[in-house]
């Protein structure tokens, strides 16, 4: 599932409205009849509401398994591919062990990679008390309950640390850091109505 959907924190939210995260475009809704046709999550879902991202991973999954199945004729190969080349108006991808597959078409869908470690003065020294991936669940559950974490950015990924770290019933203060002096940002409410203009009605932008 990646990074993004295969985690375990249901705290985790996407950072899109369930109503706008449908895998077919013909069928906006199709994500949110999902949740509710499961009561995923133990609950009714509104187009609103924002789903755990390790449920809409349950949702992709069933998505993928129904591909496979259907008449689509989708073929998962689990395997690693080491290398891709042109051939004859297609690719030409080997596989790890040996085995050679032909395709019209090659997508590269890496998802998230690994952060780059910080660099700064002093870094070498200051290891023991870092964390370099923010997605290493491990190491987020062994930050000493005292204390104080610095989280450096204040993006979605260091929102969910957050989340993770102020969900313990003892857990350590949270600082968050900007190299910009960003806050993160906050969803406007759902609009169900265009706004209207008011009479007397202005005469200028």
């Amino acid at each position: 599932r990646g990074v993004a959907y295969g985690g375990t924190e249901p705290r985790h939210l996407l950072n899109t409205r369930t109503r706008n995260m449908s895998l077919d475009p013909s069928r906006p809704s199709a994500f949110l009849d999902w949740l509710n046709a499961r009561q995923a999550g133990g609950r009714g879902w509104e187009g609103d509401a924002f789903a755990p991202r390790m449920i809409f991973g349950d949702y992709l999954q069933d998505a993928l398994i129904g591909a496979v199945k259907g008449p689509a004729q989708v073929e998962l190969v689990r395997e690693r591919a080491i290398d891709a080349r042109p051939d004859a108006g297609g690719w030409r991808v080997l596989l790890r062990h040996g085995a050679i597959r032909r395709f019209d078409l090659v997508v590269l869908a890496n998802g998230n990679a690994p952060p780059r470690p910080l660099d700064f003065p002093g870094h070498d020294a200051a290891l023991p008390f870092m964390i370099d991936n923010p997605w290493d669940d491990a190491a987020i559950a062994a930050i000493p309950a005292r204390g104080q974490a610095l989280l450096v950015g204040t993006g979605l990924t260091a929102v969910d640390a957050a989340v993770s770290l102020l969900a313990r019933p003892h857990g350590p203060d949270v600082l968050m850091t900007s190299r910009r002096g960003l806050l993160p940002h906050v969803h406007d409410r759902a609009h169900t109505d265009l706004p209207r203009l008011q009479a007397p009605y202005p005469t200028t932008a």
